[in-house]
């Protein structure tokens, strides 16, 4: 038995059939069809699905890296330092693969830089002070790679780093540009049609009297967008009486 369900103009309608069963006679009529697969640069896979595994080709970070400012030190220097009794070191200079920090020197360093061959810890510039003789009191001591980042610490080679089927997402384009990668393979974007439809309607250009302005079809076009997909506009067809 049909019931009548009432909008908030008083105007009911005969009957009303849940998203659910809505979205599953329409999928029910569609054609079965692959999602064919595509490359595009990753400037422009924001949204895109993937179509197979992002696989990590380095170690990252690739090198020992400072992972604080201050200064790179051997570490067994500054045992037993502390705020009443410092070490004193000497401060060098210098910077590129030919810098070596030997036993009791130490090299000024900012977060994020390659360490330097011969040490193996920061000091934190917080526990450091350069005197005006060339040296730099320590008055922390620090344990071998303390405060540095080590070699594929983050993500080692051969890592799966994005998933197959996965929609990516801005963070997801950074990954990608700081693994080397120029180009992605995803699913090619589902193009949905979207039209509107009614004689009344008018899409702002020529309004005529007792037109209603075309609100759906614009916001459903952007919806499209947001999702992923690539909308066709087919605008609002002219409907005739038969």
């Amino acid at each position: 038995m049909s019931s009548f369900h009432f909008d908030a103009t008083g105007k009911g309608f005969k009957h009303l059939t849940p998203t659910r069963e809505a979205l599953r006679l329409i999928t029910s009529k569609l054609p079965e069809k692959v999602v064919q697969c595509e490359e595009v640069s990753v400037s422009s896979a924001l949204h895109c699905v993937l179509a197979e595994n992002v696989v990590s080709r380095v170690d990252f970070p690739g090198f020992d890296r400072a992972a604080m400012d201050g200064y790179a030190v051997n570490a067994e220097d500054t045992y037993s330092a502390s705020a009443n009794s410092p070490i004193v070191l000497r401060r060098i200079s210098g910077s590129g693969e030919a810098i070596v920090v030997s036993r009791g020197e130490v090299l000024p360093i900012v977060t994020g830089a390659s360490m330097p061959k011969g040490a193996n810890a920061v000091a934190m510039s917080e526990y450091s002070r350069e005197t005006d003789y060339g040296s730099v009191e320590v008055s922390a001591e620090v344990h071998p790679w303390e405060n540095v980042s080590r070699i594929g610490e983050d993500l080692r080679s051969g890592t799966v780093v994005l998933k197959q089927g996965q929609r990516l997402l801005p963070q997801d384009i950074g990954m990608l540009a700081n693994l080397g990668y120029d180009r992605v393979k995803v699913k090619r974007k589902l193009r949905i049609a979207v039209l509107s439809t009614g004689n009344e309607l008018h899409d702002g250009l020529a309004k005529t009297p007792g037109g209603i302005r075309d609100v759906n079809r614009p916001t459903l076009l952007n919806a499209v967008r947001e999702i992923g997909c690539e909308p066709i506009d087919l605008g609002i067809p002219l409907m005739t009486s038969k």
